[in-house]
């Protein structure tokens, strides 16, 4: 089994990418047009000159332990020797050469993955809940529909010219577990009179000018997938704004041409199609379940594996087979850790392993009886972090300037710092394992700040002329389908040397817990207690709520 199928011309783009590289290499082919090129392949230009990005197409967050093994191979004899696991459940190899950027390519091909779509102004990575297939309340399994959305896109000659890029989510229920409201076009699934089919959204995003989701179709058949986002992808090639790159995503285009046209424009390319059932895509049979192995039981005497199996282990609405998030120190994987897992999951099938979009692994089809071989083998890989709880290992960080051109900030050190004074308090963690803290090293959202509890974006601060790294604080995000989502709001800026014990506020969420449910209800109490009236999700109570808990921290912010 793989999760998407390579498109019958990738070889000769793949052929044409190389003479085009030939041609950057020679000086035949400027920096600026030679951009244009490799990101729409999947390759981007580090900070460290000469260095390249290598995003991998991962449709769904699914990836075969054959397909996981090849690439550490190739991240450890081309790159820098980690798999890099990314907030849009993707796998990314780092510090690949030039000339070394086709041999990847390549090799990548040999087990069934591309790189193409990873950047530029293409259909992206296609996004689905982690738990899809093995969730006790979805409302059924999304995973075939992105895969074999992935596949007829993928195969379209317009997919690769788009005026922006576009972003396509799946999220098998209306908690909205894949954020469907901030993408280009979001399915959330649900059953209507015994059918199966989606609410449709559109027009979301993130980045520097966020803008929640629109209705765009309250029910659809399942058997309308494609035709929805054919129409969509034919109506923003047609309406997009090509010669301004900073206001051309389909939230723009929504916002240009307000919600009547937009929805009038759509409808004209989908009335088209909408009854053509040779449209209807094709779904691969995706069945979660464990083949048949002869491996041998483990037994376990180590005390700490109950803490571990409450923590990381969750039953699947398969009798007898378990779920496992992997935590991964900064979603790296070194290749000796990667052989590892891949060497056990083997024997349970292909369908065993999805990307997470914290970047962990989440481990699925496990039967019972294994969970101690896992456990033990877990114990021997370098870069998990199975005795932190899982707040800590949820807390998500672009790679920031550490490699990317665009990073002001380092979030990944800031991410070690907030671990490593978390782990030295008394703190109950266990506590908030649900509780969101995001950070983005620029104001860019590969960190997904404005949907976390507490987020930060990075920044210059400035004092009396000198400069030092600083994060903007947000705070405050809703999540869920139907209208519910409602992002972080920014209230306040805090220099980077702060937000550790800044990040210590948690204790207050675990006082109340079991109260409020959640740190938004918790910040709404705090507004309501102290103002006349009630405005909801404004900056003024959020930062009412820091001045009244971090006056003396938020007073040496002000006079630093």
């Amino acid at each position: 089994m793989r999760f998407y199928d390579l498109p019958p011309g990738l070889v000769k783009e793949q052929d044409q990418f190389e003479v085009d590289i030939a041609g950057f290499v020679n000086g035949e082919i400027d920096p600026t047009k030679f951009k244009a090129i490799r990101v729409a392949h999947g390759i981007y230009e580090q900070r460290q000159e000469h260095t390249y990005m290598v995003r991998i197409r991962c449709a769904a967050g699914g990836i075969t332990p054959e397909q996981l093994r090849k690439v550490a191979e190739l991240g450890d004899v081309y790159g820098n020797g980690d798999v890099h696991f990314t907030t849009r459940q993707e796998v990314q190899i780092h510090d690949v050469l030039i000339d070394d950027v086709m041999t990847v390519i390549r090799g990548l091909h040999s087990v069934g993955l591309s790189t193409r779509g990873g950047g530029g102004n293409t259909i992206r990575n296609i996004l689905t809940s982690v738990d899809s297939g093995i969730a006790l309340d979805e409302a059924f399994d999304v995973d075939p529909y992105a895969v074999a959305l992935t596949t007829r896109l993928i195969w379209e000659d317009d997919s690769w010219n788009l005026p922006r890029k576009f972003k396509i989510a799946f999220s098998n229920s209306r908690k909205d577990t894949s954020y469907t409201q901030s993408t280009c076009l979001g399915y959330v699934a649900t059953v209507q009179n015994g059918v199966k089919g989606f609410e449709v959204y559109c027009a979301g995003g993130m980045g520097a000018k966020p803008m929640i989701g629109h209705a765009l179709l309250p029910f659809i058949p399942d058997t309308q997938v494609y035709h929805v986002a054919r129409a969509l992808k034919t109506m923003f090639d047609k309406n997009g704004n090509r010669r301004n790159r900073y206001a051309n995503r389909i939230k723009f285009l929504w916002k240009k041409l307000e919600q009547e046209e937009f929805v009038r424009l759509f409808r004209e390319e989908y009335d088209l199609i909408k009854d053509d059932a040779s449209l209807n895509l094709v779904l691969p049979d995706m069945p979660n379940e464990a083949k048949a192995t002869t491996l041998k039981v483990e037994t376990v005497t180590d005390p700490r594996f109950d803490a571990w199996k409450s923590r990381y282990v969750y039953p699947q609405k398969q009798a007898g087979l378990f779920s496992i998030l992997l935590p991964l120190r900064l979603g790296d994987l070194v290749r000796s850790d990667a052989d590892k897992l891949c060497d056990f999951l083997e024997n349970f099938g292909d369908n065993t392993m999805r990307c997470e979009r914290a970047q962990n692994i989440r481990l699925r089809n496990i039967p019972e009886q294994y969970l101690g071989n896992l456990y033990n083998l877990i114990g021997t890989m370098k870069e998990t972090l199975s005795e932190v709880p899982a707040f800590l290992s949820n807390m998500i960080n672009c790679t920031g300037a550490s490699t990317c051109k665009l990073g002001i900030c380092l979030p990944r050190g800031l991410n070690d710092a907030i671990r490593d004074t978390l782990t030295k308090t008394e703190l109950n963690l266990d506590a908030v394992s649900d509780l969101r803290v995001n950070m983005s090293g620029c104001p860019n959202t590969c960190g997904m700040h404005h949907i976390a509890d507490i987020g930060f974006f990075g920044k210059v601060g400035r004092k009396n002329g000198d400069m030092y790294p600083a994060y903007n604080v947000l705070a405050g995000a809703k999540v869920g389908a139907s209208g519910q989502t409602e992002y972080a709001q920014k209230v306040s800026e805090i220099p980077a040397k702060f937000i550790p014990n800044f990040i210590c506020l948690i204790s207050i969420n675990i006082s109340v817990k079991s109260q409020f449910g959640s740190f938004r209800d918790y910040l709404i109490m705090v507004y309501e207690t102290h103002c006349f009236f009630c405005v909801r999700h404004t900056k003024k109570f959020l930062m009412l709520w820091m001045m009244r808990h971090y006056q003396d921290l938020v007073r040496n912010v002000v006079c630093l």
